[in-house]
């Protein structure tokens, strides 16, 4: 669509300004990942390096302004070991996390009232099933399914069913379910600017 590439354009362009060192390598990424992926179906959205909510999660897609957020020490961490990954960190990981954001932006996409950040946001049909559609794609582990509360022995309990994806391990796909060596030690952290 002309109005998609044109909005991905100056995306893009601004992109140069805001994040110099590798804000046209993730937009290329994103459009590649779309392609591929997606069938090119995603609408072009803001990303940005920065701070998530809590600084726990890798990236987030954020609803209210629509637009991807990835943590900023996937590329230049400012910690000994952030989220104790150090030696996974660098472009392959930023491409897994933007897979995964790519499918909350799908889910909004499609169903703009299911949630995409927090509760709910990975134990959800469409979430689910679009993680097993992209699994299939990229030959990956994806038996998912919606996990359900049951009661065991008294006590209520996320159903885990053997075979099938946790919620731990949704919230975590692809990146969570890779082999280990998948993240080779050419792709550990890329130092932008710092000498290294």
């Amino acid at each position: 669509m002309d109005e998609d590439k044109e909005v991905f354009d100056v995306l893009v362009k601004a992109a140069v300004f805001t994040e110099p060192l590798w804000g046209r390598w993730t937009y290329e990424l994103w459009w590649e990942l779309n392609e591929t992926l997606f069938g090119g179906k995603l609408r072009p959205i803001p990303i940005i390096y920065g701070l998530v909510p809590h600084g726990s999660k890798l990236g987030i897609l954020d609803k209210r302004f629509r637009r991807i957020v990835l943590h900023s020490s996937l590329l230049d961490p400012r910690s000994d070991d952030p989220w104790e990954m150090r030696a996974v960190l660098g472009p392959t990981m930023v491409s897994q996390v933007v897979v995964h954001q790519m499918a909350h932006q799908w889910v909004l996409q499609v169903a703009p009232d299911v949630p995409v950040q927090g509760k709910g946001s990975h134990n959800n049909s469409y979430f689910v099933d679009e993680v097993n559609r992209l699994a299939e794609l990229m030959g990956l582990p994806g038996n998912a399914r919606v996990v359900r509360q049951r009661r065991i022995d008294g006590r209520v309990v996320w159903e885990r069913l053997p075979g099938f994806l946790s919620l731990g391990e949704l919230a975590v796909w692809p990146y969570g379910v890779r082999p280990k060596g998948y993240f080779s030690a050419a792709d550990e952290v890329l130092a932008v600017g710092s000498g290294t």
